[in-house]
């Protein structure tokens, strides 16, 4: 369990981070789905360079290989995803699940201008999906939202932070 300390900790810290974001745009009075919450867009970026940079300076001498890099950003990104949808569901489901309808609300609102370029069938559909969001569904599409966006960070970063020993012959 010692190995994963770093993940553990950095993915904990940005979960609980994502979190206390969403409780001030959702206090504030925002969707805190909508537009608004790619204001943390920081957050995955700053704690898999911080995992990725820990990991290789501390513990492998200050050389990591891509994948090594890729999979220990990648285990801080499913705990970060995990544990900030797991407190929105919680959140929801045990004290306040207003929220729900703010998103309700405002993406009906947004899907209005798109009526004019979208068949009636497919405003229907849409329609029809968004009235059905639950707390559950909405907690569950905010993990995969950061899972997936996450993975494309730990991508990005594990090419920027890998670094190979020196070649000796």
């Amino acid at each position: 369990m010692q190995e994963f300390r770093v993940q553990l900790n950095n993915g904990s810290i940005a979960g609980v981070a994502s979190f206390v974001f969403f409780l001030l745009f959702h206090y504030a009075g925002f969707n805190p789905f909508g537009a608004i919450s790619y204001i943390v867009l920081w957050l995955p970026f700053l704690f898999s360079y911080l995992t990725i940079k820990t990991i290789r300076d501390e513990q492998m001498e200050g050389y990591i290989s891509y994948g090594q890099a890729f999979v220990k950003s990648g285990m801080m990104i499913f705990v970060w995803a995990s544990l900030s949808g797991m407190l929105v569901y919680l959140f929801g489901f045990l004290v306040d699940d207003s929220w729900v309808e703010i998103f309700i609300n405002q993406s009906l609102k947004d899907l209005e201008p798109a009526a004019e370029f979208l068949g009636e069938d497919l405003i229907e559909s849409a329609v029809k999906a968004i009235e059905e969001s639950t707390v559950f569904s909405l907690a569950w599409s905010d993990f995969q939202t950061k899972a997936l966006g996450g993975l494309v960070v730990s991508f990005i970063m594990a090419a920027f932070l890998y670094k190979k020993p020196p070649f000796i012959q």
